[in-house]
């Protein structure tokens, strides 16, 4: 017995290997071999010979490949797929480059190419009756669904490079995961044969189901995100979604009609593929199409701006220097459901073991990923901080700074003492905020940056920039509207005081150091106390998981609170730093900080429930306490505006009273 289990477990483990090298072979070769795959899936002629890619489809794909910011096109092959949807596979950032693959129904330039093609549902169509007519209009694509297309699966090979990895690894990890948790648990069990048979196919089974139900997440998300970053490329492309949608559902719905039963078992009423395996790789068509309309209500396009709505003015960037720091977060966590894990016995406590070997590799990224992530804006702020946060243009290079933001700088630094600016670059970056990393300390230097709105320089450019609310036009010449306008029109003050706030901030060596350690120093402190406390108390395994969760909770918390001081230190020194150095610019920060608060009520009213959650009565913001509460700011601009008042007039008084003497 015990020698047929031995051989049994051998076999299964030749067969996981196996499945395993299969899998990062299948998965890894299509993307780094993208070419093979176009000979499997590649339409051909009837002398066997690739379909020609017509050339307004080689002509959108240039022109969607601008857009993107796609320098290397040449590395992208278009060709027609055999199917009915377009694929893609690779990535012009890998050697072999990327194939993209349109519906074969692409090539029909008119109906006459729909007759002579061949095309069979099942039963012959007649293509002049008025249902042939009808499903021949859904065969006609236009330039603007072709560059949707195009769009769509080029997200995939630039922008999705992440979910690329994704694909590749998860798949083979998941299957080796799944043995060994089914091997250790049928080794501590012990049972017969037919037993561990079936615990075998119990736990491969809901490892099956739970792979396909996150796979499915991963890849509708994937879809979702394409469709929305093709949409809002271009107004024509999301017309070209909305209107490729529209055509499928419609054809599918035709073809459920004239297919009978058979077509009721691949089509929904609504005209959504009924999926044909576990996974369903793409969205029902219907959510799509919602999400298209809406994409298409949105965008309009200005020489110098473009905002998508106009709640994208309050969008915090990710790649902001001043973030919250979200990888803590999610180290914490990892480290939270890991620990908990082991308690339920041997079978949980071997699973806990190799959770623990993850959680070391994981800390370990993590420690490393939060030091580059700190670090690398101060130390090339060039080449960081401007490729990636800079405002551009229609033909991909950074918006030119305004003459005015530029006069303006020069005077600031003449004010802080920098005889040159060539260690100090400015631009406009992409949010609503001013920014500023490095330092004229560093080798690379420093950048200072300011919000996207400081470009305006009368209400005329605020009306023809394309802002909306909601999907909504505003109405600039209502009472709301003009209100709006008056808010997002800075002075010359507000934009001196913004740069002498950057200015005095990139001077906080001090402070750059501290944080440049801070983070990652705290989650190394933590993970050792995490492992290193239950030890030496020698905790029963309840109270090790309780030690470790409100240890892991109380230094998270303590994080905060320490980085947010300091911070909040840091900035209100930088206002004061600004507003001593003139005061005209003293006057610019109460104007700033009383337009952003007026602006926040303002969205608070309109947005409802949403507004509500998003800022205070007072106009503060609520999404975050990592920076410090704009009514502070300008109470303390206030304070001292009055003690400037105050000591100018005793000022005034001893000099009335020295002339009199």
């Amino acid at each position: 017995m015990a020698a047929s289990t031995l051989k049994t477990d051998k076999i299964l483990t030749s067969l996981v290997g196996v499945g395993i090298g299969g899998l990062i072979i299948v998965k890894g070769s299509a993307e780094l071999f993208p070419h093979i795959y176009k000979r499997f899936y590649g339409l051909k002629d009837n002398k066997g010979a690739f379909v020609t890619v017509p050339d307004r489809c080689l002509e959108q794909l240039h022109k969607v490949a601008e857009r993107y910011g796609v320098t290397n096109v040449d590395k992208v092959n278009l060709f027609i797929h055999r199917g009915f949807h377009a694929i893609s596979l690779g990535s012009s950032i890998l050697p072999g480059g990327a194939v993209i693959g349109l519906p074969r129904w692409y090539v029909f330039q008119n109906k006459e190419d729909i007759y002579n093609s061949g095309l069979k549902f099942g039963k012959t169509v007649g293509w002049y009756s008025e249902v042939g007519e009808a499903l021949s209009e859904t065969f006609l694509p236009t330039d603007d669904i072709i560059a949707f297309t195009i769009g769509h699966e080029l997200t995939h090979t630039e922008k999705h490079f992440h979910l690329k990895l994704y694909d590749t690894f998860v798949p083979p990890t998941w299957l080796y995961v799944t043995y060994r948790i089914s091997n250790s648990m049928s080794k501590i069990l012990k049972h017969r044969f037919d037993f561990r048979a079936l615990l075998y196919l119990g736990i491969f089974g809901v490892s099956l189901f739970t792979y396909t139900r996150v796979y499915e997440k991963v890849c509708h998300f994937a879809e979702f995100d394409a469709d929305e970053v093709s949409a809002k490329c271009d107004p024509r492309m999301a017309r070209g979604g909305v209107d490729f949608f529209a055509l499928t559902l419609k054809r599918n719905l035709i073809q459920r009609a004239i297919l009978g039963k058979r077509g009721e078992e691949n089509f929904t009423k609504e005209g959504n593929f009924i999926a044909r395996s576990l996974i369903s790789m793409h969205p029902p068509f219907t959510d799509r199409l919602d999400r298209a309309t809406k994409d298409i209500k949105v965008g309009k396009n200005h020489e110098k701006y473009k905002a998508k709505s106009w709640t994208q003015l309050a969008a915090p960037n990710p790649l902001h220097p001043k973030s919250p720091y979200w990888v803590i977060y999610t180290c914490r966590t990892i480290l939270l459901i890991s620990a908990s894990m082991a308690s339920f016995g041997h079978v949980i406590e071997l699973v806990g073991k190799v959770a623990n070997r993850f959680i070391v590799i994981s800390v370990g990224f993590g420690i490393g990923g939060l030091f580059i992530y700190k670090n690398a804006a101060e130390a090339f702020p060039n080449q960081v901080c401007k490729p990636i946060v800079g405002l551009k243009d229609e033909d991909g290079s950074l918006l030119e700074v305004p003459a005015r933001i530029r006069t303006q700088f020069d005077v600031v630094l003449n004010k802080f003492g920098y005889t040159s600016a060539d260690k100090i670059s400015l631009f406009i970056n992409q949010g609503v905020h001013p920014m500023s990393v490095g330092s004229t300390s560093f080798p690379n230097g420093a950048v200072v940056s300011m919000p996207k709105w400081y470009i305006f320089e009368n209400y005329k450019d605020i009306e023809t920039c394309g802002i909306t609310f909601q999907g909504r036009d505003i109405r600039w010449d209502s009472e709301l509207g003009v209100k709006i306008k008056e808010c997002l029109l800075p002075s010359d003050d507000m934009i001196a005081f913004c740069i002498a706030h950057e200015v005095a901030q990139m001077q906080r060596l001090d402070y750059k150091a501290i944080n440049a350690v801070l983070a990652p120093t705290w989650l190394y402190l933590t993970y050792k106390l995490a492992y290193v406390g239950p030890r030496m108390l020698q905790l029963h395994t309840v109270l090790d998981i309780l030690f470790k969760l409100v240890l892991c909770r109380l230094s998270y918390l303590c994080y905060k609170q320490v980085h947010m001081k300091l911070y909040h230190d840091v900035v209100h020194q930088a206002d004061l730093t600004a507003a001593k150095c003139e005061p005209r610019m003293l006057q610019g920060g109460i104007d700033m900080f009383t337009k952003k608060l007026e602006l926040n009520r303002i969205r608070r009213r309109l947005m409802g429930r949403k507004g509500q959650s998003c800022f205070t009565e007072e106009g503060n913001d609520v999404e975050s306490l990592v920076y410090p509460l704009l009514t502070d700011r300008l109470e303390r601009l206030k304070v001292l505006e009055r003690e400037s008042t105050n000591t100018g007039m005793s000022s005034g008084n001893q000099a009335e009273g020295s002339k009199s003497s």
